[in-house]
């Protein structure tokens, strides 16, 4: 027998418990693959980064904060546009086989979307705050990599924001300053109601096989 590889074996187990519909096609396997190890690697950097003394590493570069954060954003731009590829591959595979709806997967899309544009807006607002307007009473602009609660604080914030850009709601403390952000905002939302109508798509499907 082929061996898979530890990754591949960890990532068909994960789909084995959770969206075991995606097995029967290959495709959405691999784009699967592809995304867990996305995944992996942001959770593998992330872990290596909180060892490094990484604000000595970057004071002594001109414009490291900067730098890093940039880096980050486009780091998790690929993980956004990987969800987007894995998405659209999902429902057009649902669609056209008739299969069965699974509620799992789109609560995993809208969950695994919502905190990589969370993220996203995070490391963008740390890269430039002016891209955003924020209230500074709840949140406090740190050019710095920390570790304080302050930054862990913004974090959530970021993680509220998204879930509401997500429904096209508003939040009180943080809104788009820039053309930039009401781009990614616009992406997020338009991405959010794609996922809702695909999903009313995909079950009227179901019914009109049924029925025939």
């Amino acid at each position: 027998m082929k061996d898979k590889g530890f990754l591949r074996e960890i990532s068909e187990l994960f789909l084995k418990n959770f969206l075991d519909d995606w097995l029967n096609e290959p495709s959405l396997r691999s784009l699967w693959h592809s995304f867990f190890v996305y995944m992996i690697s942001v959770l593998v950097i992330s872990i290596i980064v909180n060892f490094l003394p990484i604000y000595d590493i970057l004071s002594n570069i001109n414009n490291g904060f900067f730098a890093y954060r940039v880096l980050w954003s486009c780091f998790f731009t690929i993980g956004i546009f990987l969800l987007l590829v894995v998405t659209f591959n999902y429902y057009k595979f649902t669609i056209e086989k008739g299969n069965p709806v699974n509620f799992v997967s789109v609560l995993f899309f809208y969950i695994v979307t919502t905190m990589l544009f969370g993220l996203l807006y995070y490391e963008v607002f740390y890269a430039s705050s002016t891209l955003f307007n924020y209230d500074s009473s709840r949140l406090t602009w740190i050019p710095e990599i920390s570790r304080s609660a302050a930054n862990w604080a913004n974090k959530f914030y970021f993680f509220l924001y998204s879930a509401l850009v997500s429904v096209g709601g508003n939040f009180v403390y943080v809104q788009s300053n820039s053309v930039i952000v009401s781009i990614m905002n616009y992406v997020q939302t338009l991405y959010s109601f794609s996922l809702v109508s695909l999903l009313i798509a995909a079950y009227i499907n179901q019914k009109t096989n049924k029925s025939a």
